[in-house]
């Protein structure tokens, strides 16, 4: 049995607000009905669990048998849920991972069409995308531009591949924002890093891909990968092997046309941001032992 928190009436299996955990009848359960500032949910939402359920580390909702949890109604919920999947646009837009994808095909797809019009319209763009060292300064938005354009179709297909595989992971386990700030943050400081040793121009997303493969080997060093779609390794190894072969291939050949310490600045930032993912998750789970 459970009491309503405006009512008073007693009765059992009442409906769990998720905002502030308090529950609810029929007649009180709408957000107009009780004073929660926030949205509790849609209503299927409210209704699944009929004392309480918490959020667990990937945000997939928890529940209790020993509660009276009600299979029959989990059941109902899902074929609901399954009914409400969202249109493809809207599925491509929700997920960072696939919006950076297509900006990262179209502007490929624009540039190799601009070569079918003029070889200087073509150099035009790559020169306008691309982050050149020795005008950073003047032309800041670079920083972010050069990492949408790309040199050709190998490069793009390995960085997208890998970015895929790995990014819609992370955007899952961290969250929309923090996936985000790390991309974007790896890349930024990938172009710095190489700027630093190099005034030939960079273009192309490794450095920011660099720091979302390090940064998911961090926060799950565990999960099992095919490099090179071949050999089975760790995560945690592969990002190793990266940054030792980044190091080595620096040296060894410093002409190459591979922005190796670009590679290494983001695997760096990856690092980083995945201990302070790590952090917060352990932090946000301590809270939530206290709360029970």
């Amino acid at each position: 049995m459970s009491r309503c928190h405006t009512c008073g009436k007693t009765e059992p299996g009442q409906a769990v607000c998720l905002t502030c955990g308090k529950t609810y009848c029929e007649d009180h359960i709408d957000r107009r009905c009780h004073h929660c500032f926030a949205d509790p949910g849609s209503r299927e939402e409210i209704r699944i669990a009929e004392t309480y359920a918490r959020d667990s580390f990937d945000g997939t909702p928890t529940y209790y048998k020993d509660d009276g949890f009600d299979e029959r109604s989990a059941e109902i919920i899902r074929n609901k849920k399954k009914m409400e999947k969202p249109g493809l646009l809207k599925t491509l837009f929700s997920s960072p991972t696939l919006c950076i994808v297509i900006l990262c095909i179209l502007v490929f797809g624009i540039t190799q069409l601009s070569a079918l019009y003029s070889n200087e319209l073509y150099y035009r763009l790559y020169a306008g995308l691309a982050c050149w060292p020795d005008f950073i300064l003047q032309r800041p938005w670079s920083l972010i531009t050069y990492m949408f354009c790309h040199r050709d179709l190998v490069h793009l297909a390995v960085n997208m591949l890998t970015f895929y595989g790995f990014g819609l992971y992370l955007e899952k386990r961290i969250g929309k924002v923090p996936f985000l700030l790390i991309y974007f943050a790896s890349g930024i400081i990938s172009a710095i890093g190489f700027s630093l040793f190099s005034s030939n121009p960079v273009i192309g997303a490794s450095g920011a891909v660099m720091g979302i493969l390090a940064a998911t080997a961090v926060i799950n060093p565990d999960i099992k990968v095919l490099l090179y779609f071949i050999i089975p390794l760790k995560i945690k190894y592969v990002v190793v092997l990266f940054a030792a072969l980044d190091l080595i291939l620096n040296f060894a050949t410093p002409n190459d046309s591979i922005a190796h310490i670009a590679h290494l600045s983001g695997i760096l930032v990856g690092i980083i941001a995945g201990y302070i993912c790590m952090k917060r998750e352990k932090n946000r789970t301590r809270n939530t032992q206290w709360q029970r």
